[in-house]
């Protein structure tokens, strides 16, 4: 009886301490198409104007951008890392996708130091919200232990989009191993 009893409670233990990660969608005014919550991670577009001021209000004390440097230098690109400084907010750049920043497993590294080495909230961005989409859901798979289908499930709550193959084929794929 002693040992159920054991098992129960270690049962219940490792239930109360699983982690929520489902993201609530938030208004997203000050940011381009996506403003979403999970945890002290806040996954978004493009911060608008007023976006990295409202992100600070939120409790963000750390800023990482996706953006490429390509996309960095356009002419109506925002000197994001000087606005972020101004905020006294740490601001990292993980440059991701195009041939020059590729999808890589350092990425979701540098993501996770970023995250873990943060004192308060941590917005996720890049242009549309999609890149950060799927580097937030890598973390989830690489470093939270969430299977690769509830990640993706997650992700596509935020601004994960679809597959192309899915696109192809005009149906909605269903990731049931890693």
């Amino acid at each position: 009886m002693r040992g159920w009893l054991i098992l129960v409670l270690g049962l219940f233990a490792m239930n109360a301490a699983a982690e929520d990660f489902t993201p609530r969608t938030l208004e997203h005014t000050g940011f381009a198409n996506v403003l979403a919550e999970s945890g002290k991670i806040l996954i978004a577009g493009q911060p608008g104007e007023n976006g990295l001021a409202r992100a600070k209000a939120e409790g963000v004390t750390r800023i990482v951008n996706l953006r490429t440097p390509a996309e960095m230098s356009a002419r109506d690109a925002p000197d994001e890392a000087a606005a972020s400084k101004a905020l006294g907010l740490d601001y990292v750049q993980i440059p991701l996708g195009g041939e020059d920043a590729p999808f890589t497993p350092a990425a979701v590294e540098q993501f996770a130091e970023a995250v873990e080495s943060a004192d308060g909230k941590v917005l996720l961005h890049c242009r549309s919200g999609r890149r950060a989409s799927y580097l937030w859901a890598a973390w989830l798979v690489k470093y939270k232990g969430v299977p690769v289908h509830e990640a993706v499930d997650l992700a596509r709550q935020v601004n994960f989009g679809t597959l192309p193959l899915e696109e192809l084929l005009g149906k909605k794929l269903t990731i049931t191993t890693e």
